[in-house]
C-alpha cells in the first residue's frame, strides 16, 4: 500500500500535472489537436509550431504514418511559423489561427493579429501560461495594414510572386524589410521550402524564407515575411531579391530571370 500511494502522488500528483511533463509531451501542440476536435473553426485554418508538420499533431489529429508524412494534405490546414511569417487567407475569406506557445507571433504578425483580429479562446499550460491561443480573423481584413499597398508584380515561382515590399523600422533601430507575397496554391513537391537572397550594389546577404513552406500555400493565398537587414548607410530604395531552392542549393530562375535576380523598388 505503501509503495502504491508513493506511486500514486508521484505519477497523478506531482509528475503528471507538472509544467515540465506539460512541455515534455508538446503540451501546446496537444492542445491545438484538442481545441480542433472540440470547435467547428470559420474559414482555413493556420497553425503556428516551430516544427513544422510537427509529428505530435501529425500523428493524433492528422493519422499520418511514416510513409506519409509529407505527402498528406489536409487541405484545410496550413503550418508557420508566426515568427518569422504570417499567412492571409484569400481576400474576403475568414480564416481562424492557432499559435502554439511555441512559436509566439513577432514583429508585424503580432500587430496585425492585434489589430484585426478576435480573441476565441485561451487553453493554458499547468502553469497558467498561454499554451494555445485561438484567433478569428473576419472577412474583411485589409493587409495594407503592413504600409504594403501591392505595387509590384514579380513572379518568382510559377505559384509565388511578391506584390508589396516596404522598410520599416525594427525595435533595435536596424531597418526590417516588410514583403507581401501572394501564392497560386500548393506545391507539394517542395516541403523544404526556398532560402531568399537579397543584394544592393556590392552588398548581399541570405535570410531564411521557410516560416511559411510551399505545400501549406492555398489559392489566390497572401502571407507577410519580415527581415531584419543590417545594411551599409540608409536602407536602399532598390534592391534585388531570388530565391534559391534548398534542396539543391541553386537559384530559382525563368526566362524574366535568367540569373534569378528580381530588381524591387522598396517603399520608404
Amino acid at each position: 500500500l505503501v509503495h502504491a500511494g508513493v506511486t500514486y502522488r508521484d505519477y497523478f500528483r506531482v509528475w503528471g500535472p507538472a509544467p515540465a511533463t506539460f512541455d515534455a509531451f508538446e503540451g501546446d501542440i496537444t492542445s491545438a489537436w484538442q481545441w480542433l476536435e472540440t470547435h467547428e473553426p470559420a474559414g482555413h485554418v493556420y497553425l503556428s509550431s516551430d516544427i513544422y508538420r510537427h509529428p505530435t499533431f501529425m500523428l493524433l489529429a492528422e493519422r499520418a504514418t511514416v510513409q506519409t508524412y509529407f505527402q498528406h494534405r489536409n487541405p484545410n490546414l496550413s503550418w508557420f511559423d508566426a515568427r518569422g511569417a504570417l499567412p492571409l487567407p484569400p481576400a474576403g475569406e475568414r480564416a481562424t489561427y492557432l499559435i502554439a506557445a511555441s512559436s509566439q507571433p513577432a514583429g508585424p504578425a503580432a500587430a496585425f493579429l492585434a489589430y484585426h483580429s478576435v480573441e476565441q479562446d485561451l487553453l493554458l499550460a499547468p502553469d497558467g501560461t498561454p499554451a494555445l491561443t485561438a484567433f478569428g480573423l473576419p472577412a474583411n481584413a485589409d493587409p495594407r495594414v503592413f504600409g504594403a499597398t501591392g505595387n509590384i508584380a514579380a513572379a518568382f515561382t510559377e505559384r509565388l510572386r511578391l506584390t508589396a515590399a516596404a522598410w520599416r523600422a525594427g525595435p533595435d533601430g536596424l531597418p526590417v524589410l516588410q514583403l507581401l507575397w501572394r501564392t497560386a496554391g500548393p506545391d507539394q513537391e517542395n516541403p523544404a521550402g526556398y532560402r531568399l537572397e537579397i543584394a544592393a550594389g556590392d552588398w548581399q546577404t541570405g535570410v531564411p524564407f521557410d516560416a511559411f513552406r510551399p505545400p501549406e500555400w492555398v489559392p489566390d493565398g497572401r502571407f507577410v515575411t519580415w527581415h531584419r537587414l543590417e545594411t551599409p548607410g540608409d536602407p536602399p530604395y532598390q534592391l534585388r531579391l531570388r530565391l534559391i531552392d534548398v534542396r539543391d542549393g541553386e537559384p530559382v530562375i525563368s526566362p524574366a530571370a535568367p540569373d534569378g535576380w528580381h530588381a524591387v523598388i522598396v517603399s520608404q
